[in-house]
């Protein structure tokens, strides 16, 4: 059977490594007479082919950032400030058109939950139809057989049959598959997935990170993945990059800062993880205290108030970027040694 050949997207034909570069965001949000400094001067850039995981707890700014690569927050109530580029696109200063074709085309996200992203009174075959046809690029009849082949890329089993079912008609992990072929119907440079794998079971969420990983190197992709599982980020992520109240407090190669993380928080999360050896009765570590309210955000080093390793400097100072071991690590008194780290505990 003779598939049709799309052309490339809009990013491959500007420029063969995409890319992403963000300097300095912030993103704040307006509820009521409450300002909320969701994100706090963010720089992080990606390259072709690699993989960045944003790891951090709920409230830290992850699925923020990714949103705002998009430009999906409410304008009315939202003021994005620094530069997020795209390839060569400045993603802040295009306009509703350029926006909509930049959307899908050159970046495309995975959402959490597909079931809600999607659209109910279409079946997923036909959205994936609409948007290559919304981007102009190839026919209806050919669009039809795209969707086939990405689904059958997905591993959606029955494709010829599936294409025509309804997001409702579809497993929690189908759908999930089906948003993904969604989301690379039009050949995107960049992908960006939040948390794609929370709401599946186990088996599900490997069978996820698995496909991730092998579009990405068919597809030379560039994917920032959000996500609370420090495992799922060590599976597909080349580099992590660690999130506390809008800011990255530490960001290296991946088997590497599982090793020998710097930042105390970083330690903290990784010791809060359940280990097979946990028994019966034995309590799992957790980080004490409470994400600091966005709202009114301490003088000095957020996490300070939680940190077992504070001194008075961290309380009224906010820590410059320092790079201990080729990681990068926001902190007055990085962990020198894991080991030691362990013992204070």
């Amino acid at each position: 059977m003779n598939r049709p050949t799309l052309p490339q997207s809009k990013a491959e034909a500007a420029d063969p490594v995409p890319r992403l570069s963000i300097k300095q965001l912030k993103v704040r949000f307006q509820a009521g007479a409450r300002q909320i400094h969701a994100v706090n001067g963010l720089d992080l850039s990606l390259s072709a082919g690699k993989t960045l995981a944003l790891i951090g707890e709920s409230g830290s700014g992850k699925s923020v950032t990714l949103r705002s690569i998009l430009r999906l927050h409410p304008p009315r109530s939202t003021l994005i400030e620094g530069s997020i580029r795209v390839g060569d696109q400045e993603v802040l200063d295009l306009s509703p058109t350029e926006l909509a074709d930049f959307r899908g085309a050159v970046a495309s996200m995975i959402f959490q939950e597909p079931l809600l992203a999607l659209d109910p009174v279409y079946s997923v075959g036909a959205q994936i139809v609409e948007s290559m046809i919304r981007h102009g690029l190839c026919s209806k009849a050919d669009a039809w057989k795209r969707a086939v082949e990405l689904f059958e890329r997905v591993r959606i089993p029955s494709p010829e049959r599936r294409v025509h079912a309804y997001p409702h008609e579809m497993s929690g992990g189908m759908r999930q598959r089906a948003m993904i072929a969604l989301a690379m119907s039009c050949n995107p440079s960049l992908l960006l997935a939040d948390e794609p794998t929370t709401a599946l079971d186990a088996t599900v969420q490997i069978q996820i990170l698995l496909l991730l990983r092998e579009l990405q190197a068919a597809m030379n992709l560039s994917i920032v993945f959000v996500t609370h599982d420090i495992g799922a980020a060590i599976e597909v992520a080349d580099e992590i990059a660690v999130m506390y109240a809008g800011r990255i407090v530490e960001q290296g190669a991946a088997k590497q800062m599982m090793r020998s993380p710097k930042h105390p928080y970083t330690f903290a999360l990784l010791m809060s993880r359940a280990h097979g050896g946990l028994t019966k009765g034995e309590r799992l570590p957790a980080i004490a205290g409470s994400p600091p309210d966005l709202a009114r955000l301490p003088q000095g080093c957020a996490f300070a108030e939680r940190c077992d390793r504070r001194k008075e400097v961290c309380l009224s100072t906010q820590p410059d970027i320092q790079q201990r071991s080729g990681q990068a690590v926001r902190c007055h008194f990085p962990i020198e040694s894991v080991q030691e780290a362990a013992k204070a505990k």
